[in-house]
Protein backbone atom coordinates (compact mmCIF):
# COMPACT_ATOMS: atom_id res chain seq x y z
CA UNK A 1 0.00 0.00 0.00
CA UNK A 2 1.75 3.58 -1.26
CA UNK A 3 2.36 5.81 1.64
CA UNK A 4 -0.30 8.74 1.62
CA UNK A 5 1.18 12.03 1.79
CA UNK A 6 0.88 13.65 5.46
CA UNK A 7 -1.69 16.54 6.21
CA UNK A 8 -2.29 19.53 8.56
CA UNK A 9 -0.91 18.65 12.04
CA UNK A 10 0.89 14.90 11.30
CA UNK A 11 2.83 17.48 8.25
CA UNK A 12 5.25 18.89 11.20
CA UNK A 13 5.67 15.24 13.13
CA UNK A 14 9.09 13.38 12.43
CA UNK A 15 8.98 10.93 9.90
CA UNK A 16 7.42 6.95 10.60
CA UNK A 17 8.95 4.20 10.37
CA UNK A 18 7.59 2.90 7.38
CA UNK A 19 8.32 6.12 5.61
CA UNK A 20 11.74 5.99 6.57
CA UNK A 21 11.85 2.51 4.93
CA UNK A 22 9.89 3.30 2.09
CA UNK A 23 12.63 6.61 1.85
CA UNK A 24 15.92 4.60 2.09
CA UNK A 25 14.40 1.75 0.41
CA UNK A 26 13.89 3.99 -2.81
CA UNK A 27 17.51 5.82 -2.50
CA UNK A 28 18.63 1.90 -2.70
CA UNK A 29 16.84 1.15 -5.60
CA UNK A 30 18.21 4.27 -7.21
CA UNK A 31 21.71 3.35 -6.60
CA UNK A 32 21.73 -0.23 -7.46
CA UNK A 33 20.34 0.87 -10.95
CA UNK A 34 22.57 3.21 -11.12
CA UNK A 35 25.70 0.85 -10.57
CA UNK A 36 24.12 -2.06 -12.59
CA UNK A 37 23.30 -0.58 -15.77
CA UNK A 38 22.89 -3.87 -17.52
CA UNK A 39 20.27 -4.94 -15.03
CA UNK A 40 16.49 -3.74 -15.16
CA UNK A 41 16.34 -3.42 -11.38
CA UNK A 42 12.64 -3.65 -9.55
CA UNK A 43 10.88 -4.74 -6.59
CA UNK A 44 8.24 -7.49 -6.56
CA UNK A 45 5.04 -7.07 -5.03
CA UNK A 46 4.20 -8.86 -2.40
CA UNK A 47 0.15 -10.63 -2.11
CA UNK A 48 -0.72 -7.43 0.67
CA UNK A 49 0.78 -4.85 -1.77
CA UNK A 50 3.56 -4.31 -0.10
CA UNK A 51 7.00 -4.62 -1.48
CA UNK A 52 8.74 -7.88 -1.74
CA UNK A 53 11.92 -9.33 -3.12
CA UNK A 54 14.61 -7.69 -5.20
CA UNK A 55 15.08 -8.81 -8.16
CA UNK A 56 17.39 -7.95 -11.40
CA UNK A 57 16.47 -8.80 -14.83
CA UNK A 58 19.84 -8.96 -17.46
CA UNK A 59 19.13 -6.60 -20.27
CA UNK A 60 23.23 -6.49 -21.52
CA UNK A 61 24.84 -9.69 -21.77
CA UNK A 62 28.56 -8.41 -20.93
CA UNK A 63 26.69 -7.45 -17.63
CA UNK A 64 26.09 -11.46 -16.11
CA UNK A 65 25.10 -14.98 -16.68
CA UNK A 66 22.25 -14.98 -14.97
CA UNK A 67 18.76 -13.92 -17.30
CA UNK A 68 17.35 -13.33 -13.47
CA UNK A 69 18.63 -12.21 -9.98
CA UNK A 70 16.18 -12.37 -7.01
CA UNK A 71 17.38 -12.02 -3.79
CA UNK A 72 15.92 -10.44 -0.48
CA UNK A 73 17.44 -7.78 0.33
CA UNK A 74 19.12 -5.07 -1.26
CA UNK A 75 23.25 -5.75 -0.32
CA UNK A 76 22.20 -9.86 -1.19
CA UNK A 77 21.23 -8.16 -4.77
CA UNK A 78 24.14 -5.82 -4.89
CA UNK A 79 26.06 -8.64 -3.45
CA UNK A 80 25.00 -10.84 -6.35
CA UNK A 81 25.18 -8.78 -8.88
CA UNK A 82 28.85 -8.23 -8.31
CA UNK A 83 29.24 -11.87 -8.81
CA UNK A 84 27.30 -11.89 -11.99
CA UNK A 85 29.62 -8.95 -13.71
CA UNK A 86 32.85 -11.17 -12.31
CA UNK A 87 31.52 -14.42 -13.67
CA UNK A 88 30.50 -12.39 -17.12
CA UNK A 89 34.15 -10.93 -17.28
CA UNK A 90 35.42 -14.36 -16.89
CA UNK A 91 33.57 -15.55 -19.46
CA UNK A 92 34.46 -12.93 -21.81
CA UNK A 93 38.25 -13.73 -21.48
CA UNK A 94 37.95 -17.09 -22.56
CA UNK A 95 36.15 -16.16 -25.77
Amino acid sequence: MPIQPRRGADRDAPPTRAETKSHTDDQRLADLREEFRGHRIWRSPRWDGGLGCWIATLHDPMQGVDPTVIRDTADQLRNALLEERELAERRGDRR
